[in-house]
This record gives C-alpha cells, structure tokens and sequence, in this order.
C-alpha cells in the first residue's frame, strides 16, 4: 500500500512576523492540494514535488488595503442558524455577544470560550485525534449564532519532523473566520487563536473532503473517517453542551 511521504525543511523568516516552510513531495502533489490564500496563511504549490507554506502570525495588526468584503456573508451564517442548535448552544452565543464590545472581541469571546470548555479523551487504540471536528463545529455554531461567518477546513498536521507518513492522526479540522476589512483567517479553536502554524498543510481549496479520495492510511474518505470517530467516547466540562451534534 502507498502512502504520501513528505520532507520538511523549513526557512525562517523574522521580518513581519512570517515564517514559510518548504514541503518536498517524494511524489507528484496529489489533487487535493491547491493554491489558497487568506489574511493568515497561503500555500503555494512551486512544482510538481516543491510546496511553499507562509503563515502572519499577526494578520490583524494591518487590514488589507482593498477590503475583501463578502457578499455571501449573511448565507453562510443563516444556513449554520438554520442548522438544529441545542438550547445551552443558543443560550451561550446569546451571553457571549451581550458581553462582547464589537465584532472582533466577540470572535476572541467565543474562541476563548471553546478553548477553555472544551476537552476530550479517546477510547480507541491508536487515537485518531478526530474530536477536533466538535470543536472547529461549535465554534463555527457559535460565532454564526453572533451572526459572524465561518467555515469548517481541514489540513494535514505535521509534528516536529523531517519525515512525515501521512494517516488518519494526521487530519484536523480548524476554522477560518471572517474579519471585516482583512477578509477571512484561520484559527485553531483550541490551540492558536489568530493563526495556525505553517506545519497545516491545507487539503483542498474546499470546505470539506467531501468527493475527494486522499491516500492514506487504509485508504479513508471523509466519510470513512467521520465512521471511525463515531466509536470514542468523549467528555465535556460542560454537560450537554454539544448535545445539537
């Protein structure tokens, strides 16, 4: 069975609060892989083996002098609010906002408020890491309950080597959310607020990996993944609080 190798080297950049990695293929870059770039992060596919990684870790100090403003905004957050939400879910998006002084301090409220609740443990041998979907889901919720779009994304996460087989441990959801005049960024809700390091590989120029087929271990799909995931047992610090999921 193949499985997708990849070589990191990294370049440190200290000017503007950059950092690029470079990511060498041992194959050609696999479909499910493309150019993207947001206020935060791009990556850039130099050839058929050569991946270029540049994160801000400030993307709000400076907004963006054309201001990408979206048109789609109030249907990405009607269709999250359409969505079934249970009553705590409602009822703490309603206390976040109230306490929230504009827009940006909602965002850093509700970010705040899921990274602190939340937690997990994993039942299965070897853990697949995949609660991270809940998280990126809630926050995603709450922040459309304050009437603030954002998306589910998913990227590969390499840990500090140079050699990387990728598997199922190796997906994770994130979050990219939408900030009036710097367009849209990622968040990792439980670890990085207002970036995510260059070690994210994103997967696709898409919200899901809904219709792709990305080789790895066992040969998952999206939806092979999301079945596995169905068999841990996780844990809140706040009962019920998912209960909509």
């Amino acid at each position: 069975m193949r499985f997708l190798i990849l070589f990191l080297f990294t370049i440190n950049v200290f000017s503007n609060q950059i950092a690029i990695k470079t990511i060498y293929l041992c194959s050609e870059t696999p479909a499910c892989l493309k150019n993207y770039s947001n206020a935060n992060y791009t990556l850039k596919i130099k050839n058929k083996n050569k991946i270029e990684v540049k994160v801000n870790y400030a993307p709000l100090k400076i907004p963006s002098p054309y201001p990408f403003e979206i048109k789609e905004r109030r249907l990405i957050t009607l269709i999250e609010k359409n969505k079934s939400n249970s009553e705590e879910l409602i009822l703490f998006a309603h206390e976040i906002k109230q306490k929230s002084k504009g827009y940006y301090q909602c965002v850093d409220n509700v970010l705040n408020f899921v990274s602190k609740n939340f937690k997990y443990s994993n039942t299965i041998n070897p853990p697949l890491k995949g609660d991270c979907n809940t998280a990126a889901l809630t926050t995603v919720k709450l922040l459309a309950l304050c009437n603030i779009p954002a998306r589910i994304r998913y990227v590969i996460k390499f840990e500090n080597t140079k050699k990387t087989t990728i598997s199922g441990k190796s997906l994770h959801a994130i979050v990219e959310i939408y900030y009036p005049r710097y367009g849209w960024a990622f968040s990792d809700p439980v670890k990085y607020h207002h970036f995510v390091p260059s070690t994210y590989l994103l997967i696709c120029n898409s919200q899901t990996l809904l219709g792709t087929t990305f080789k790895i271990k066992n040969n998952l799909t999206k939806k092979g993944f999301t079945d596995i995931l169905k068999k841990k047992t996780i844990v809140y610090k706040l009962p019920n609080l998912f209960r909509f999921y």
